[in-house]
């Protein structure tokens, strides 16, 4: 059942309702769609007879009855009219005091409303209450007392009986009178509904019982740090963000700032005043008070900081910076470093501090440098200058001999006349460098190479040399064919691994193997179809292309069609994601032969089950690159049981 707060707000179509099928959030439809409240704003009048009448008061209630159920506490009222504002209901005879809730096609909307009903026992209150509107309940642990009060609580202890949920027994009642009663919670009891008799009359009582686990202190978090940290005890049975203002927490003597309560983890800010040594920790809830054997140990504050990159008091942008001073923390895990306005972690542990990179998104120029820990913040330096140095954010992941390079970044302009690039070890002349953008000839080679380091060194001890690799193809002139550079196993004969074929990968929906061998021996990309469990396989692999104009053949070697058409879902879509963590989209054939409904990451496809009646078959697809990319290369499938292809060979030309 979902409970709504005192204004709830439900979607509603037409001035009669109907229910849509039960979903997560159920929905009322009415003819002119708009999104209106149903909100319950009174009672009135709030006290009366059984058989009496009141009126539940609010918006949109739609006018009819049959909509609607109204509860005093556990009894159920008779819903006499219904208007759009206003609820008509007669308190029904076995009623005694207790809270409003509506029932509005089959959602419970909980209220604060208490309805007393005159002349019959009534509980009105509790103790200990936690919580907010139908959030609250009465908090308590086992073999603690609780109190209920209101009026008409029996002529004498012996007409009371109570008793909690799942508990066998009914619970010890260790004061009464009239207007009070207090009873012990057993050790069976369970949270949930309590059960209150006056006689043989069931009284409603407002609020559940919630029970909390027993008061335990496990462990302090940091053990050690300095006055005014940030400190975690851990344990269970603390309470909830309800129980905050309840909750303490005292080092030795000092009582720490209480910031978080969850029932297994307090967060507290120790004291500032706190001296240099060891405190007891001693935690009071408002269920229990447990003084722990653990201890948080106060240091005192850092001092002497400085900072250092390639001189004290300055650092290059993406250049490390080494953090000295007396007194630091002894693990840098937790340390916050901000520099240039931007927050980063430390990245080693010196014998005394820490070394942190200055982030490339830091602010160039003179500001505070400071470091948090645990909650509190310590300045290093107030004058310290991030300096601007080349940030390289992109380059040709796979580039050609002879063709133009591009680095891309900021401040690449910055320390240019320090600057020397090698690649493969050979150093390059005469590059193009602006502040975006670094470009020079690719040096000449006449085989592919998988992986060359590009290094570009600024000098000795000034900032670090910035490297990476990429893959280099020979020049294509003459020769466009660049297959083998980029693709591994593509034909015309498949390598075989296991029944699939070697280097080509299958997503979990990619049905049998990838692999066939046919009556002559021929080995071919294999794809057959398995119905709906196995719809939008995929069958790829991950590589990369340098900018460029592209034709993409694919030759299809057996198709269903060729020989009788097995009818049903019969797609294969050959495609290039923009990539290697872009899945293939779903295929659907709306409007058209087979294609990806979603063209977001799409670089090309090409639909290679239409016109296979006779085969071998070609098919080609055209694209261009204006840069460099990772790329997911293969067939996205749609095939429905006897349904298959077999491809032959996959040629990809670079043609410019």
């Amino acid at each position: 059942m979902k409970i709504y707060s005192l204004i709830s707000v439900i979607a509603l179509s037409s001035v009669f309702y109907s229910c849509e099928s039960e979903i997560d959030d159920k929905i009322v439809n009415l003819e002119n769609p708009a999104s209106v409240s149903v909100s319950v704003t009174g009672i009135d009048p709030e006290y009366g007879w059984r058989g009496d009448q009141f009126n539940v008061v609010g918006e949109n209630f739609g006018g009819a009855t049959s909509f609607f159920k109204v509860y005093i506490g556990k009894n159920e009222t008779e819903v006499l009219s219904c208007s759009d504002k206003q609820v008509k209901v007669v308190v029904p005879e076995d009623a005694t005091s207790g809270k409003v809730y509506v029932e509005f096609m089959g959602d419970t909307i909980s209220s604060s409303f208490f309805y007393k009903v005159m002349g019959q026992p009534s509980v009105e209150a509790m103790f200990p209450l936690f919580g907010e509107d139908e959030d609250t309940k009465c908090w308590t642990m086992p073999g603690n007392e609780i109190t209920l009060m209101g009026e008409m609580l029996g002529g004498t202890k012996d007409d009371v009986s109570l008793r909690f949920n799942k508990s066998a027994t009914d619970a010890e009642i260790t004061s009464w009178s009239e207007n009070e009663i207090k009873v012990k919670v057993p050790a069976d009891a369970q949270s949930g509904a309590i059960t209150l008799k006056i006689g043989s009359q069931e009284v409603n009582i407002p609020y559940e019982l919630l029970l909390v686990n027993p008061l335990t202190i496990e462990s302090v978090t940091p053990e050690e740090g300095y006055a005014g940290c940030e400190v975690q005890i851990i344990g269970k049975g603390f309470g909830d963000a309800s129980t905050l203002e309840g909750t303490k927490v005292w080092f030795g003597e000092k009582a720490g700032t209480v910031k978080d309560v969850k029932d297994e983890t307090i967060t507290v800010l120790a004291p500032q005043n706190l001296s240099e040594g060891e405190y007891a920790i001693k935690v009071l809830t408002p269920f229990e008070e447990k003084t722990s054997e653990l201890k948080y140990t106060v240091n005192p504050d850092p001092t002497e900081l400085t900072a250092k990159g390639v001189e004290e008091g300055s650092g290059y942008l993406g250049n490390i910076i080494t953090v000295t001073g007396n007194n630091l923390p002894e693990s840098v895990e937790d340390i916050i470093v901000n520099v240039g306005g931007i927050d980063t972690e430390v990245i080693e542990k010196t014998e005394n501090g820490f070394k942190v990179r200055i982030p490339a998104e830091a602010t160039t120029g003179k500001g505070n440098l400071l470091f948090k820990y645990a909650g509190r913040k310590f300045t290093i330096d107030t004058g310290f200058e991030v300096k601007a140095a080349p940030i390289v954010n992109k380059y040709d992941v796979i580039t050609v001999s002879g063709e133009t390079f591009t680095i891309g970044g900021t401040n690449l302009d910055e320390l240019k006349e320090n600057l020397i690039i090698k690649f493969n070890g050979t150093a390059i002349g005469s590059p193009n460098i602006n502040e975006s953008e670094i470009t020079f000839t690719v040096p000449t080679t006449d085989e592919y190479q998988e992986s060359v380091e590009v290094e570009l060194s600024y000098g000795e001890n000034l900032i670090e040399p910035i490297k990476f690799n990429v893959a280099v193809i020979p020049a294509t002139s003459g020769n466009n064919d660049i297959t083998s550079c980029v693709l591994k196993n593509a034909g015309p004969t498949f390598e075989n691994e296991g029944g699939n074929a070697r280097y080509w990968e299958k997503n979990s929906k990619f049905y049998g193997n990838s692999l066939i061998t046919v009556e002559n021996g021929s080995t071919y990309l294999s794809m057959i179809g398995n119905g709906s469990n196995n719809y939008d396989g995929a069958l790829y692999q991950n590589t990369m292309l340098p900018k460029g104009d592209y034709t993409v053949t694919i030759t299809v070697a057996g198709d269903d069609n060729a020989v009788v058409d097995a009818g049903g879902r019969d797609g294969v879509v050959f495609g290039i994601m923009d990539g290697h963590d872009i899945e293939f989209p779903a295929l659907t054939d709306q409007g058209s032969p087979w294609y990806f409904s979603d063209k977001t990451n799409v670089l090309a496809e090409m639909n290679i089950t239409e016109g296979n009646n006779s085969v071998p078959n070609e098919h080609a697809v055209t694209f261009s690159l204006i840069e460099a990319k990772e790329v997911k290369i293969g067939f996205a499938t749609m095939l429905n049981p006897n349904n298959y292809l077999y491809i032959s060979q996959i040629k990809i030309e670079r043609t410019n």
